[in-house]
Order: C-alpha cells, then sequence, then structure tokens
C-alpha cells in the first residue's frame, strides 16, 4: 500500500471513530450527568456514613461483576470483530451462545457465595454488622449486570453502536434515578436505595436481552453455531485475570478504608473518587470504538495505520479531556459541597484523584493494544500492579488515612502506565504522542491562567464555577481551533459536531 493509500485509509478509519465515538459520547455524557446526579441524591440523602456504606457494597459487587464476566465480555470484542468481518456467521453464533452459557452459570454461583458469606464479610471483616444486608441486595444484582454486559459486548463486536451506547451507558443510570426518585418518596433510607438499584439492573437485563435477540442474526434459526471452546478461553482465561485485576485495583482501596476508617471517611472519599473518575469519559468512548479496530488491524498486520490512528485517538482523548480536569480542580470545594457540607473537606481528595486518573488519559488506548495483541503480557503487568497496589494502600492508609488510598491511586497510574507505554513501543513500535500535543498543553495553561484571574474578583461560587467554565472549555477550544487544525482533525471535529447536533441525522457524506 502505498503512503497516499495509507494516509487515505487511517483518515477514513479515524472519521469511522469518529462517528461512532459521537454516538458513544453522547450516551457516555448523559450516563455521567446522571450518575453524578444519582451520586449527589445519595450523598445528600444518606450521609456520609450511610453513603460509605452503600460505596462499600457497591465494591463488593462490582468485584463479583467482573469475576462473573469471566473475560468473555473481551473475547467476544476480540472475537466477534473478526468473525463479523469476515461474515462468519456460524462461529459467531458459537461465540455468543457460549458466552452466555458460560457467563449466566458463572453470576449465579458468585451471586450465592457473595449472599451467603455476607454475615462473616460484614462482622468478621468489616466489623460493621450493619452490612450484611446492604451486600445481600448487591448480591442480587449481580447476574443481571453480567449478562447485561455480555449483551453489550454483543452489539458493540458487531459494531451495532446505539445499542450498545444504551445498554453500556444510558438504561441503568436513568431507570436507577427514576426508581430512586419513587422509593425516596417514600423514605430516603439505604435499603430503598439499594432496591432501586436491584430492579434497575433487571429491567437492563430483560431490554438488553430482547435487542440482542432482534439486533443480531446469529441468533435466529437456519445457523449452525461454530464452537472453539479452547481457542477462545485461551485468549479469555489471561484477560479475565487482567481485567479483573484493575477492578480489584480500583475498589480495594475502599475496601482497605471501610476496615481501616470510619464509615464516613469512606463516604467521602468515594465521592471524590465517583466525580475525578468522569474525567475518563472521552476515554473510554473513543477506546471502545478502537478496540474492534485494533483486533482487526492486528488481525491483518497492519501496524503503520495502527500506530497512526493511535495517535489520532490518544490525542483527542486528551484535547477533550484537558478542560474537565482543569474546571473540576479550580471548583472543586464547590462540586463536593454538592453532595452535603460535612462532604467539602474532601475537596483535595477530588483534586487528586482527579489528576492521577488523568495520567492514564495521557497515554491513550494503551489496555487494547496490549490486550489485542498480547495478553500474557497485559496479565504479568496487573498482577504486579496488583500486588504493588495493595501493599501501598494498606501501608499509606495505615499512615495517612484516606490521602493514604489518593497517593496509592497516583503511584498505581503512573507505574501502570510508564510500563505499558514503554512494552507497547518495544514491541510494535507503536508511540502516542506528536508534535500537535505541544499547542494543547500550552492552551491549556493560557486559558487555567486567565480563569484563575478573573475568579479572583468573584465571591459567588457559582456564578465563579460559570464563568471558569465558559473560559475553560470556549476558550480552550476556540483557541485550539484558532492555532490550526489538519485535514483529518477537522474531519473528526465535523462528525462529533453533526452527531452532538442531530444524532439520528443520516450522513449523506460518507
Amino acid at each position: 500500500m502505498s503512503e497516499v493509500d495509507r494516509a487515505e485509509q487511517v483518515k477514513k478509519t479515524s472519521i469511522m471513530i469518529a462517528r461512532h465515538g459521537g454516538i458513544v459520547i453522547i450516551g457516555s455524557i448523559i450516563s455521567s450527568v446522571v450518575r453524578f446526579l444519582t451520586q449527589v441524591i445519595l450523598g445528600r440523602a444518606l450521609g456520609a456514613e450511610k453513603y460509605g456504606l452503600f460505596a462499600l457494597g457497591f465494591s463488593l459487587f462490582s468485584m463479583a461483576g467482573q469475576v462473573s464476566q469471566l473475560g468473555l465480555t473481551e473475547g467476544i470484542i476480540k472475537y466477534g470483530a473478526v468473525y463479523k468481518t469476515e461474515n462468519d456467521q456460524s462461529r459467531l453464533k458459537g461465540l455468543l451462545q457460549q458466552a452466555v452459557i458460560f457467563v449466566a452459570a458463572a453470576a449465579v454461583v458468585v451471586a450465592i457465595m457473595i449472599y451467603y458469606s455476607a454475615p462473616y464479610l460484614a462482622m468478621d471483616f468489616f466489623n460493621k454488622s450493619e452490612l450484611v444486608p446492604v451486600i445481600k441486595y448487591f448480591a442480587l444484582s449481580v447476574p443481571f449486570f453480567a449478562l447485561g454486559m455480555i449483551s453489550a459486548a454483543s452489539a458493540r463486536a458487531v459494531q451495532s453502536i446505539t445499542d450498545y451506547t444504551l445498554i453500556q451507558y444510558v438504561w441503568h443510570p436513568v431507570i436507577f434515578i427514576v426508581f430512586l426518585g419513587a422509593t425516596f418518596l417514600v423514605g430516603p433510607n439505604i435499603s430503598n436505595a439499594i432496591g432501586a438499584f436491584v430492579l434497575a439492573w433487571l429491567l437492563v437485563f430483560i431490554f438488553s436481552a430482547v435487542s440482542m435477540l432482534k439486533t443480531s442474526p446469529v441468533f435466529r434459526p437456519g445457523i449452525r453455531p461454530v464452537y472453539e471452546t479452547r481457542h477462545l478461553f485461551r485468549f479469555v482465561i489471561p484477560v479475565f485475570l487482567a481485567k479483573w485485576l484493575p477492578l480489584l485495583i480500583n475498589n480495594i482501596d475502599k475496601v482497605i478504608l471501610g476496615k481501616l476508617v470510619l464509615t464516613g471517611d469512606v463516604g467521602i472519599y468515594n465521592a471524590g473518587s465517583k466525580v475525578a473518575v468522569q474525567i475518563l469519559i472521552f476515554m473510554q468512548a473513543l477506546n471502545l470504538i478502537f478496540a474492534p479496530i485494533v483486533a482487526a488491524h492486528f488481525h491483518d498486520h497492519k501496524l503503520e495505520e495502527l500506530n497512526a490512528l493511535f495517535k489520532t485517538v490518544t490525542y483527542w482523548t486528551v484535547a477533550l479531556t484537558l478542560p474537565v480536569v482543569l474546571w473540576m480542580t479550580l471548583n472543586a470545594e464547590l462540586i463536593m459541597g454538592l453532595f452535603g457540607s460535612e462532604f467539602t473537606t474532601g475537596k483535595n481528595i477530588l483534586i487528586l484523584c482527579c489528576l492521577a486518573q488523568f495520567i492514564s488519559v495521557c497515554t491513550g488506548p494503551l489496555e487494547y493494544l496490549l490486550i489485542m495483541g498480547r495478553q500474557d503480557l497485559h496479565l504479568i503487568n496487573n498482577l504486579v500492579l496488583a500486588f504493588i497496589n495493595v501493599a501501598c494502600n494498606i501501608i499509606l492508609i495505615n499512615k495517612y488515612g484516606v490521602f493514604g488510598a489518593v497517593l496509592t491511586l497516583g503511584i498505581s497510574m503512573f507505574l501502570y502506565n510508564f510500563v505499558r507505554l514503554v512494552e507497547v513501543y518495544i514491541l510494535y513500535r507503536l508511540f502516542p504522542y506528536n508534535g500537535k500535543f505541544i499547542k494543547v498543553f500550552v492552551i491549556a495553561v493560557v486559558v487555567t491562567a486567565l480563569a484563575l484571574l478573573i475568579n479572583k474578583f468573584l465571591s459567588d461560587g457559582f456564578l465563579s464555577a460559570a464563568i471558569s467554565f465558559v473560559i475553560l472549555f470556549g476558550g480552550f477550544y476556540w483557541l485550539l481551533n484558532l492555532w490550526g487544525l489538519d485535514e483529518e482533525d477537522r474531519a473528526v471535529v465535523l462528525l462529533v459536531k453533526r452527531k452532538v447536533g442531530g444524532i439520528f441525522m443520516r450522513d449523506t457524506s460518507s
């Protein structure tokens, strides 16, 4: 392939990422806004202590839900994308049928184990008897959650992006907040909150199952499934372990905090960390579209095109995320105050968590490059990081309390992403940076200085937040456009604008 043809192919693929990414970004924004409002409602209604109990139960639920998936969501994405490209309906049907059966069985077993071990976990480990019903309620959601994620992965593998976005991002947070409001009219207590959470996942499971049956032709009669169980599990076993370990890392801090500090401190830390995770919205949206492309490019040995797309995805991830990070850090006290006055002490937690998460943003879709190419190495990385993370959490939380958990998060994010960056370069000569990144950070410094200067003369917190929002977002993208966008950047921006302006409008230019 000539350089001209290669450049044109990269441009077309970048535009496709933007087209699908626009849909996912909108779904992600809806999800992030609704989830944030849900956390605010929970924090204000339950208070820091009961909110901390909810956070501990949710952390155990998250780890159990990931275990139940057995890594098969990634298997669906990797092989589903290849089978779709090759139009191999038989192997695609076999893949999806196996995933549903294995995950359903695993999820039921895990849920039963969590349910009946709730008294031991609550009283013998956490020394909190009031945590028993919380753990039991969350355990009931595990099968519905795991099967919903299998449905989402199936939609993603066959590039049914609208269905994927609804299942992955929209349905649960929207249904949950509606149920939460309805149950809180009866009484704002933790039992009603978790009951609304369980019912929401039950409905998501029903909706996602119906959606998958309607949209996926592989479940229609007449297609004979072909099963490649050994081949599939050779891939998903290391991926399963590697995928579960980051989830352990993301939740073990709350578990150790629940063991070593007051429940109220867990609630304040959870509020800050939950808000900070929202900065990953653009990275997750673009990476999810990028993942099947990674699988296809590795399959076809198109590493040069992959390297160009790697740079494009990372650049736009950073450019879209940086204003969010800046706004959150400048308005941390106001944001934490939305949860209630007792949460404002966690403003520094929010700032530090945002900076720690931004490290991952700056390195782009490294995880998918390793999962699709070297899943065994990805597993080794996660095993080492999990050991370091758990050890640091125990040592630093014992010494510094909540700030020990934040410090551990920063250390983990730096080590993990630096090691993966080096590995991807050595193995594939893939590198996510070019000269375009310089202007992004120069512009960030300019708009931040301007926002700080103007807000210095304002005493009203909400007015200050509104003005800094206009400066950091409007000023940032105006200067970015003024500095100059290349042809590929303009094509990406145009498509995102079209999707934001009219998500269901037919694109006549493609």
